[in-house]
């Protein structure tokens, strides 16, 4: 009873959620793992976790994980962590892992709840690609740049030019002044 309603939960999930056995066997997958990373669900259960991972990250996760079921101690339980994944197709993609360490029976289980962050990704890399962009056209333009804080009514602006081979950073603010129309 309790297993389908877990499933139940489980498979509602966007994230990949992953269980895997003190071997690093994989024992249960969600079906967003399949999707996420290409395998049929047969293809996973029974398979190490490595499976899912970039090469250069195998026998680091190996030693880390053998060194978690020796001492019962991981810097990552509880915590979420960017790292790569690997998809049956081979081609890796960034994701999200929060995971966690449970017993039954004596035995010693681990979660993770893997998202996708592909997506994110990329649109934090146009926003640094765009910021530097503006960055070498204000440079080469030899002008600044300044923004308008709508609440305090307050605009800010940065200017950066040379003096006598010194670079002079300026911060310079000033009140708006509100503007009315009659109707």
């Amino acid at each position: 009873e309790r297993e389908k309603h877990f499933s139940a939960i489980a498979d509602t999930a966007n994230d990949a959620i992953i269980t895997a056995d003190s071997d690093g066997n994989i024992i249960y997958i969600n079906s967003s793992t399949s999707g996420m990373f290409g395998y049929d669900q047969q293809e996973l259960l029974g398979s190490p976790l490595a499976i899912l991972m970039p090469e250069r990250h195998i026998s680091k996760h190996e030693k880390a994980f053998k060194n978690v079921i020796e001492t019962g101690i991981s810097r990552l339980l509880g915590k979420t962590i960017e790292l790569s994944g690997r998809r049956k197709d081979g081609t890796e993609f960034p994701l999200e892992l929060s995971l966690a360490k449970w017993e039954l029976n004596e035995g010693i289980y681990f979660t993770g709840m893997i998202r996708d962050i592909s997506s994110r990704k990329f649109i934090e890399n146009e926003l640094i690609e765009n910021r530097n962009s503006l960055i070498e056209a204000q440079s080469i333009a030899k002008m600044g740049n300044w923004q308008w804080d709508v609440r305090s009514n307050t605009v800010i602006i940065y200017m950066k030019f040379r003096q006598q081979n010194l670079i002079i950073h300026m911060k310079v603010f000033f009140q708006c002044c509100t503007l009315r129309t009659k109707n």
